[in-house]
């Protein structure tokens, strides 16, 4: 605080008021970003947003037969939402009933009568899990819409395999430009019988390409690759926060943890490294000055955490996997940049053979902190 008076002698007062104003932000507290969450909700493995199912987790109590729950609040619970709880007395394949939700009682009606006495947590979302698994699937034909987009379609399936956002891949295929990682946007439709597929690259028509397969996978295989995997291998949550370093002695404290229980699928005996970190990635514009066009680049692993299951058989779920990173200090040069929680499932020894099908996390959270000295 600055106790001025207008006079000869206060002028240095003046000064030095204006200029710790003009200095900008100092100590904690300033240029502050983060996200957190505690609804149970999964990963899907997009290059893309949605990182995660859209969800929401609240307190419920039902009767055991009956076909209502009452819950502490009904905002962010849609029609047509699948319900499910962890003492599984939520029906299977329970919905919300269409005109099913009552703000005033707070009741939500639901297609499937309860299995059991309903309470504590039950979560409402999309879909019942996403999957970052899906098995190769045999390509009839692709077709060319546009230069980047393409129609992949297959035998019939039972239900749409793939989400919105996902990145599949295709091999086999006749036309080899067919045979690509599609990174970008993904798949924008899918039915049970074609997914319509939007990509980066562009290329030329090649006419229609026959057979192949397409797949979506997540879990690095053996033989290990690089100590540093690429940027793409890394599965996003979405816990994220940008942060803006504009003076060499600026500090970023980064706060996060992660709560996950992951599926998984194999056939062999497989030992798997999870990985959990908090990753930089630097904000550039490849655009022009008026038309920006940003993308966020890997740059560094700032803080990481471990843990290999070994002899895993058969299919089944690992116990809840709780990762936590107190401060961590950063202190990269100056410019725009974006700091994620991402998780990495990698098969280590050189026999084994299996896949994360699924990754369900509830408490998680990411927060930045600028610190100007």
């Amino acid at each position: 605080m600055f106790p001025l008076t207008y006079n000869d002698r206060d002028s240095d007062d003046i000064i030095d008021a204006v200029n710790y104003v003009l200095s900008g932000p100092s100590g904690l507290g300033q240029n502050f970003a983060g996200v957190s969450g505690y609804n149970v909700t999964s990963l899907t493995g997009n290059f893309r947003a949605p990182f995660v199912i859209a969800s929401t987790s609240v307190n419920a109590l039902g009767g055991s037969g009956a076909f209502t729950v009452t819950v502490d609040s009904v905002e962010g619970i849609y029609e047509g939402y699948y319900a499910g709880n962890a003492a599984a007395t939520i029906g299977v394949g329970a919905q919300v009933a269409v005109g099913g939700i009552d703000p005033d009682t707070k009741t939500i009606t639901l297609t499937v009568a309860n299995s059991g006495p309903v309470s504590g947590l039950v979560t409402f979302s999309e879909k019942t899990t996403a999957a970052l698994y899906v098995a190769p699937i045999a390509v009839t034909t692709i077709t060319y819409i546009n230069p980047f987009t393409v129609q992949i379609n297959f035998a019939p399936q039972p239900a749409p395999p793939f989400g919105l956002g996902n990145n599949p891949v295709v091999s086999g295929n006749s036309q080899a430009l067919y045979n690509y990682f599609y990174t970008g946007a993904g798949v924008i439709e899918c039915t049970t019988t074609y997914a319509i597929v939007r990509s980066t690259r562009s290329i030329a028509n090649p006419g229609a390409g026959v057979g192949g397969t397409v797949t979506f996978a997540n879990t690095l295989q053996p033989p290990v690759g690089p100590a540093v995997p690429p940027a793409n291998d890394w599965i996003q949550t979405d816990c994220n926060a940008n942060a803006s370093v504009t003076g060499a002695t600026d500090r970023v404290f980064i706060s996060a943890q992660l709560d996950q229980r992951v599926g998984y699928e194999t056939t062999a005996t497989s030992n798997l490294r999870i990985t959990v970190a908090i990753n930089r990635y630097r904000v550039i514009n490849i655009g022009d000055p008026t038309n920006p066009e940003l993308r966020n680049v890997f740059e560094a692993i700032i803080a990481q955490r471990s843990s290999l299951q070994s002899g895993l058989s058969g299919t089944g779920e690992l116990p809840t996997y709780d990762t936590v990173f107190n401060t961590f200090i950063d202190e990269p040069g100056p410019g725009y940049y974006q700091y994620r929680l991402e998780v990495l499932y990698r098969v280590v020894n050189p026999a084994g053979a299996m896949q994360v099908t699924y990754t369900k996390v509830d408490v998680r959270t990411l927060s930045t902190q600028v610190v100007k000295e």
